[in-house]
């Protein structure tokens, strides 16, 4: 048996729960599976779909996105180090607040007043920011949006401070 679930067409899926990888911005975000596990694609975990209830926004669009949603919070949620250019240069996003998947469990609480407002949640590769978004969307938070691929694939580099 291996370590992921089954996958399975929409036409099989009339019983029993349907699972996907928590998006991230892969191919493999499509694919249905029959029981959690892993993705074998990106390796990201195998969770409910019916869980994942939280929007995404392309990273040639997020620019734009921020701009015309000025009420907009930005969680960054790389290490210290990344989000202040000591490790990578990838740069950040202006008023971000940088709390990292590592410290999510622990400081979410931060962002409780802004449960209704639109919270959008990055890293440089989407790989930690579909987790933290499907986190917090699982703790109540309304908005969420993931900006899928990553500070790395910005093309737009424009709306970014270093």
């Amino acid at each position: 048996m291996k370590a992921y679930g089954q996958r399975f067409s929409s036409k099989k899926m009339a019983f029993g729960n349907t699972y996907k990888c928590l998006p991230c911005g892969n191919t493999c975000d499509v694919t249905e599976y029959s029981r959690p596990g892993k993705c074998p694609e990106c390796g990201m975990n195998l969770v409910l779909k019916s869980g994942i209830n939280f929007r995404h926004v392309k990273a040639d669009k997020t620019c734009s996105y921020i701009h015309h949603h000025k009420k907009m919070i930005l969680v960054d949620v790389r290490t210290r180090n990344e989000f202040l250019g000591k490790t990578t240069h990838l740069g950040r996003f202006p008023h971000a607040i940088n709390i990292p998947i590592q410290s999510i469990q622990k400081r979410y609480t931060e962002l409780n007043k802004y449960k209704n407002t639109p919270i959008l949640v990055y890293c440089s590769h989407s790989h930690r920011s579909p987790q933290v978004a499907y986190f917090l969307s699982q703790k109540g938070f309304t908005r969420v949006i993931n900006m899928d691929g990553g500070l790395s694939v910005l093309t737009n580099k424009g709306c970014l401070e270093f």
